[in-house]
C-alpha cells in the first residue's frame, strides 16, 4: 500500500471515530437534558408551584403604594 493510500485510510478512520464520538455526545446531552427536565417538573409539582405564587405580595416593604 502506498503512503498516500495509507494516509487517506487513517484520515478516514479518524474522521469516522470522531463522528461516532460526536453522535455519542449528542445522545448523552439529550438524555441528560431530559432527566433534568423531569427532575424540575417533579420538584415544581411537589411544591405546587404556579406563577401567581411568584408575585410579590402587596404588603411587602418594597410595595410602591407605601410611602417611606
Amino acid at each position: 500500500m502506498s503512503g498516500q493510500k495509507r494516509f487517506t485510510r487513517y484520515i478516514g478512520v479518524a474522521i469516522s471515530i470522531l463522528g461516532l464520538a460526536v453522535i455519542a455526545l449528542g445522545v448523552f446531552f439529550v438524555t441528560a437534558e431530559l432527566a433534568a427536565k423531569s427532575e424540575v417538573q417533579a420538584a415544581m409539582s411537589e411544591e405546587r408551584f404556579c406563577q401567581n405564587s411568584a408575585l410579590i405580595p402587596e404588603n411587602s416593604q418594597h410595595s410602591p403604594s407605601q410611602k417611606p
